[in-house]
């Protein structure tokens, strides 16, 4: 009876440690699975990193756009106000007509001086100095504004087209209207 009691006991501690082994079998099972929940928590960091990173991108892509835009508009500016001194000066140096700085007929038949630019097209515009015909005049008035607009393709932003905007605006100033 002993021998069985005690094959009983060892029997018995078997079962028990199947049960552990059993258990441990869940345990690990559990921490697999935990494992696998990290993974993908840290699969989804990643692509909020990825996100973030794209979000980044493309915001620093609009900054340097925005950059280049202001620093386009300062070089417009420091242009504008080179431009215009000199466009200023050749208004005062031209003379007075009818009261006010800027004789019209100077300033078509110095054109060229100003605005060199124009691919000789201001070259064309003829008028004499003591001009007294209003229509001649205005027929050269006309052409002036013609060559300066900026309509007629004088390129992009820059210095020519600047140049043309100031003097148009200043023949205007002094123009036949």
């Amino acid at each position: 009876v002993s021998t069985q009691s005690t094959w009983e006991a060892v029997v018995s501690t078997q079962s028990t440690w199947e049960a552990v082994v059993s258990t441990q079998s869940t345990w690990e099972a559990v921490v697999s699975t935990q494992s696998t929940w990290e993974a993908v928590v840290s699969t989804q960091s990643t692509w909020e990193a990825v996100v973030s990173t794209q979000s980044t991108w493309g915001q620093k892509r609009v900054e340097l756009e925005m950059q280049e835009s202001l620093q386009r508009e300062a070089e417009v500016l420091e242009i504008r106000e080179i431009v215009a001194r000199d466009v200023k000066q050749w208004v005062q140096d031209s003379g007075v007509f009818l009261g006010a700085a800027g004789d019209i007929r100077v300033l078509l038949s110095t054109l060229k001086d100003i605005f060199p630019e124009s691919g000789g097209a201001s070259h064309k515009i003829h008028i004499d100095l003591h001009e007294q015909d209003f229509a001649t005049v205005k027929k050269c008035y006309n052409e002036a504004r013609r060559l300066l607009h900026s309509d007629w393709g004088l390129g992009e932003p820059g210095e020519d087209l600047e140049q043309a905007r100031i003097v148009e605006h200043r023949l205007r100033e002094a123009g036949v209207q």
